[in-house]
C-alpha cells in the first residue's frame, strides 16, 4: 500500500510537470491576453450575429405589415450582411419591382446576383446603375471586378512585368 502511494504521487508529479512545460510552450504562441482577445472578438461577433437576427425577425414583421420598398431594401441588406444571399435577392428584387429607377436598390439586386454566381445579370443591373448615376463608385468597382477587361484606368499585368514569370505560368497551365 505503501509503495502505490508513493507510484500515484511520482505520477501525480511527473503530470503535473508535463502540464506545466505544455503551458510554458504553448505561452509563447498563445498568450493568455491573446486568448482573452479572442475570446472577446468571438463574443462581439456572437453579439452581431444575434443583433442582427433580432433585427432581420423585426424587419420581416415590419415587412408583413408595412410592405414599402425601404423595408424591402433594409431587409434585403440585413440577410446579405449575414450571407443569405437568396433571401437577400428575394427582398432586393421586391424593392426594384415596386421602384425600378433607384441606383440604389438596383446596386443591391446586382450585388446579390454578383454573389449567387449570376455574373451575366449582376453585370446588367450595374450598368443599369451607372446609366442612372455614373458617379457611383460601388457599382463601378463592382462591376470592373466582374469584367476586369472593362476597367476604366490603366492597369498593370504583374506578369508582364516579368516574362520569366509568364512563361513559367503560361508551361504550368498547358
Amino acid at each position: 500500500m505503501y509503495g502505490f502511494k508513493n507510484i500515484a504521487k511520482t505520477i501525480l508529479i511527473f503530470c503535473s510537470f508535463l502540464v506545466a512545460l505544455l503551458l510554458y510552450h504553448f505561452s509563447k504562441d498563445f498568450s493568455p491576453s491573446k486568448a482573452m482577445a479572442f475570446q472577446h472578438v468571438k463574443s462581439v461577433s456572437n453579439q452581431k450575429a444575434i443583433t442582427l437576427k433580432k433585427e432581420i425577425s423585426t424587419l420581416e414583421k415590419e415587412a408583413r405589415w408595412f410592405p414599402t420598398v425601404d423595408n424591402f431594401y433594409r431587409l434585403s441588406e440585413a440577410h446579405f450582411k449575414q450571407n443569405h444571399y437568396a433571401e437577400s435577392f428575394y427582398y432586393a428584387e421586391k424593392a426594384v419591382l415596386l421602384e425600378d429607377r433607384n441606383p440604389i436598390f438596383l446596386y443591391q439586386l446586382g450585388k446579390t446576383y454578383y454573389k449567387l454566381g449570376n455574373h451575366a445579370k449582376a453585370a446588367k443591373k450595374l450598368k443599369k446603375v451607372l446609366r442612372l448615376n455614373p458617379d457611383f463608385l460601388l457599382a463601378k468597382e463592382l462591376l470592373e471586378e466582374i469584367n476586369p477587361e472593362n476597367h476604366s484606368y490603366p492597369r498593370k499585368d504583374l506578369f508582364a512585368l516579368n516574362p520569366a514569370s509568364q512563361k513559367s505560368l503560361s508551361s504550368y497551365t498547358k
